[in-house]
């Protein structure tokens, strides 16, 4: 029993160590506007790590090769997986516990592509022609107010923003431009 308590409590403090490196290394980044090459795959994980806890043991895939980069403001791309995530967590059905969540990524000559899946409950339609709307600010809490986020921090960045959504099968993908005005 002693054991299990050690165990449990040394698991714990390594993740708590874990979640407050990357949110210093988040916030100071916070304030910089300025656009740098990013490397995605740690851009993506250190978000995953801080926010992993409200995943509640999900399976999560990161499909990001090591070597893939883009031109943006690293604060908001930060925002943006920030938000992916949390528009699973909100969609999630409280006794689910087969939570699954995917990053994939694929390039053309245009577009460095992130599609992000999970595995909740269809998104309503209503709500995902809303989240076309940035500017109304009805019914914009949850998963609305996220897919909000993630729409306006795309177009920031001149890229396309596409939702498929289907019982069990979320995608989300964004495009982003290989230069970014």
């Amino acid at each position: 029993m002693i054991k299990l308590v050690s165990d449990t409590i040394s698991k714990t403090s390594s993740r708590a160590s874990q979640v407050v490196k990357e949110l210093t290394k988040l916030a100071k980044k916070e304030h910089n506007t300025e656009k740098v090459k990013i490397n995605l795959s740690q851009n993506i994980n250190s978000i995953v790590s801080v926010y992993k806890y409200k995943l509640d043991n999900a399976l999560i895939t990161i499909n990001i090769p090591e070597n893939a980069e883009i031109l943006a403001i690293e604060s908001k791309m930060h925002h943006l997986w920030k938000s992916m995530i949390m528009m699973a967590c909100n969609n999630y059905n409280k006794e689910q516990d087969d939570k699954q969540l995917s990053f994939e990524y694929s390039v053309n000559a245009q577009y460095s592509s992130v599609r992000f899946k999970f595995n909740g409950p269809q998104i309503e339609k209503f709500i995902i022609d809303n989240a076309q709307n940035i500017g109304r600010s009805e019914d914009a809490a949850g998963l609305n107010l996220n897919l909000r986020i993630v729409r306006k921090i795309t177009e920031d960045i001149s890229g396309i923003f596409e939702i498929d959504s289907a019982p069990q099968n979320n995608i989300f993908t964004v495009k982003i431009p290989h230069s970014i005005s």
